[in-house]
């Protein structure tokens, strides 16, 4: 692999892939590559920028030649199935996309409209409010219900607004931390056997 060393200190590395992008796939395969190598303490790629940081305790030439050799298509085996990379870019996409959302309908949507999305997305957690009552039971989906309720009889659609949003970011952030754990644990249950 050609790479250029864009700062260099006593045991540490940092270098910039010649490759004009760097996939989320390939920046797996590099950072297990490099954890593989004889001699690096430490690995973090930024598949963003092509950069790699490399912590050693060997020789800076044995980390060098080990670069020099290095192909993505030879070492594609050493890749994880199931990458935490592609998991975390997936919710900062989904969180990203959210807020977005959120500003531009604040920037470019009339009053009117912004007021028939939040009936209709109100919906979904008064259901679920409804339904946790039906069944005898007083969870956090009751609070919600009551928070959205409450904020659109007063016709405090802004803030009915803003007690979903924030809703939805839990929600995405709840999914995230979910995923995360079970990729953690299929990840040390396939490292035990």
């Amino acid at each position: 692999m050609k790479c250029t060393i864009l700062h260099e200190c006593p045991g540490r590395l940092r270098i910039h892939a010649a490759a004009p992008a760097m996939s989320l796939r390939q920046a797996d395969i590099l950072e297990a590559y490099l954890k593989k190598t004889s001699g690096v303490e430490g690995v973090k790629v930024y598949d963003r920028t092509g950069d790699a940081v490399i912590r050693y305790t060997g020789s800076r030439e044995a980390v060098l030649c080990s670069l020099a050799v290095f192909s993505y298509e030879k070492s594609e085996e050493l890749a994880p199935e199931h990458s935490s990379r592609e998991l975390n870019r997936e919710f900062e996409d989904k969180l990203v996309f959210t807020v977005l959302r959120r500003a531009g309908s604040k920037l470019f949507l009339p009053m009117s409209i912004r007021t028939f999305i939040a009936i209709f997305r109100s919906i979904k957690y008064i259901k679920a409010g409804l339904t946790s009552l039906l069944h005898g039971h007083l969870a956090v989906s009751v609070l919600d219900a009551t928070a959205v309720t409450v904020s659109m009889i007063r016709g405090d659609f802004e803030t009915a607004s803003s007690v979903m949003f924030m809703l939805s970011l839990g929600e995405i952030l709840e999914e995230w931390t979910h995923k995360k754990s079970c990729l953690l644990y299929t990840s040390d249950a396939a490292d035990d056997k």
